[in-house]
């Protein structure tokens, strides 16, 4: 069963990057608030991530993967793989699969 579980994080909340604009690997520290569709809140989440980017300054494109735990009455964590784009340096964009764990459940979701 595919519930849908809208994987959305407001990273642009605050993002710290330890590897940063400029270089092929970057690995970011984000907090936010993560919109859970079918409980139709918002909940802290707090995510570490990995992007890759595809020619070292020159591609505003990027493939990565992704940890996130998000806070509440109930805690999830989720594992992901992203595709980025960053339309102006220092923001990023990202889409792709995950799947998100919540006690013995898990959820596929984008």
């Amino acid at each position: 069963m595919i519930k849908k579980f809208l994987w959305l994080t407001l990273i642009c909340i605050h993002t710290v990057t330890f590897v940063g604009a400029g270089e092929r690997h970057s690995i970011g520290l984000a907090s936010g608030m993560v919109y859970l569709s079918d409980d139709k809140k918002f909940d802290p989440g707090l995510q570490l991530e990995y992007s890759y980017s595809f020619m070292q300054g020159k591609s505003p494109f990027s493939v990565g993967s992704a940890v996130e735990v998000i806070f509440g009455e109930e805690r999830h964590i989720g594992l992901g793989l992203q595709m980025g784009y960053s339309p102006i340096k220092g923001w990023d964009v990202g889409v792709g699969p995950g799947v998100m764990f919540e006690g013995d459940t898990h959820y596929f979701c984008i």
